[in-house]
């Protein structure tokens, strides 16, 4: 992997992803292998919906329910993206202490800090 990324177009934004505390080489690279060309994503909503971390939704008459994300689309990205999640940069940390301090379950605050991540990624930011 290491000799495919000294020729990869995507490498600076491997590198990126590297630069944050906890990311590997592998946990950049298959995120950004499977999404590719980010500039065919018009915002970072499509990411997550590519990737599945959206919330899947119920309706029924005037109720609306969300339901737990739908887990369509890319599963490596979206694995990868939720392994990085665990071991995020101090804001996504404090992210999750919060969310676990309103009594979030931890796998629902971890999929919220890859979401995060996710978006932050298609924004360009690196922390």
């Amino acid at each position: 992997m290491r000799d495919t990324l000294a020729e990869w177009t995507l490498k600076p934004l491997v590198q990126a992803l590297q630069a944050m505390r906890g990311v590997q080489l592998i946990a950049a690279m298959a995120p950004v292998a499977a999404l590719q060309d980010f500039l065919r994503f018009a915002n970072p909503r499509q990411i997550l919906a590519y990737v599945g971390l959206v919330p899947g939704g119920y309706s029924s008459g005037s109720k609306r329910r969300q339901g737990s994300i739908t887990k369509a689309g890319n599963s490596v990205a979206r694995r990868m993206l939720v392994e990085v999640a665990w071991k995020a940069q101090l804001r996504l940390n404090a992210k999750f202490k919060r969310l676990l301090a309103l009594r979030v379950m931890k796998a629902r605050a971890v999929v919220a800090v890859a979401r995060e991540l996710a978006a932050a990624g298609a924004s360009g930011e690196t922390s």
